[in-house]
């Protein structure tokens, strides 16, 4: 039997051992809703993204704190800002100092200026104030924003919206990092082929036709669910070793990512059924697997 997460469940398990001594100072996100899930879920996923890629670990750190103090987008703060010395005490200075950028400018207009060759970058605040900060900073900004907007991006819901192309685009333009599985694949999917295979993919879930899937992967081979379900098919087929490089591909592609391409189950849900497929692999009934997986995605 499966164990699936509640939307709202704190932390993945695997997880918990690098996450448990920072959760007492995040205490109440997990009450505190944040688009289809919990502030805590969100502030985690964003953790294993930037995870995912490799990055510093206070830049990490930075972006499982980013909007404690509430954005301009989300009021939900955590701590007041004139709290901070909480934060630095629970994560480390430079890790917070991210956090106050994070959570006190108006980021879009950093983002405009990356490109350019300037050592420093004008910088407003919410409250209005104009100053000035290391590019260096606002590339690191940036690689949260990257994060926070994947680890959120889907339909009212859930179901996956484009995101992958997105982020291929910003690692190419030389903006962030990849996870080196992912490396590769820089150039190979554009946001129409995206867009293309998340109708193929959706009318799958809901027909169950294997020529939807075969559809959508042609246009989107990085997508761990896709791969998921063709490992099914393949088991169906009796095509065991293509099944089981289906699986790994799946498994591969979750964790590189760092997040789900199908939010309508979360991270950990996702990585229980290729767990599942996994271990019950010598006795497993394929086409019961999919209508399991199904049933928990189309939700009544």
């Amino acid at each position: 039997m499966i164990m699936m997460a509640d939307k709202y469940s704190e932390i993945d398990n695997y997880e918990n051992h690098f996450l448990k001594p920072y959760l007492l100072a995040l205490n109440n996100s997990s009450t505190l809703p944040h688009y289809n899930s919990s502030l805590l879920s969100h502030l985690c996923g964003t953790w294993r993204i930037l995870q995912s890629s490799s990055y510093s670990n206070f830049v990490c750190l930075a972006g499982l704190f980013h909007s404690v103090y509430a954005t301009e987008f989300y009021p939900h703060g955590l701590y007041n800002i004139k709290e901070r010395h909480k934060v630095i005490e629970a994560i480390g200075q430079d890790a917070e100092f991210l956090v106050f950028l994070f959570c006190t400018l108006k980021k879009q207009k950093i983002w405009s200026q990356l490109k350019a060759d300037n050592d420093q970058i004008s910088v407003s605040s919410i409250t209005g104030e104009t100053y000035f900060i290391p590019k260096e900073k606002a590339k690191e900004l940036f690689y949260i924003e990257s994060a926070n907007f994947i680890e959120q991006c889907s339909e009212n819901d859930s179901s996956p919206r484009p995101f992958m192309s997105w982020y291929l685009e910003k690692y190419k333009s030389g903006f962030i990092r990849l996870h080196t599985y992912l490396e590769k694949f820089f150039d190979s999917l554009s946001e129409e082929n995206e867009h293309l295979s998340i109708i193929d993919y959706n009318q799958y879930i809901i027909h169950g036709t294997p020529d939807y899937l075969y559809r959508a992967f042609s246009s989107n081979p990085l997508s761990a669910e896709i791969n998921l379900f063709l490992c099914l098919i393949e088991i169906e087929n009796k095509c065991y070793d293509l099944a089981k490089e289906k699986l790994e591909i799946a498994q591969q592609l979750l964790t590189a990512w760092g997040t789900q391409w199908d939010k309508r189950l979360t991270f950990s849900e996702w990585q229980n059924f290729i767990d599942f497929v996994r271990f019950n692999w010598s006795q497993l009934d394929s086409m019961q697997t999919f209508t399991m997986i199904r049933s928990s995605i189309i939700k009544p």
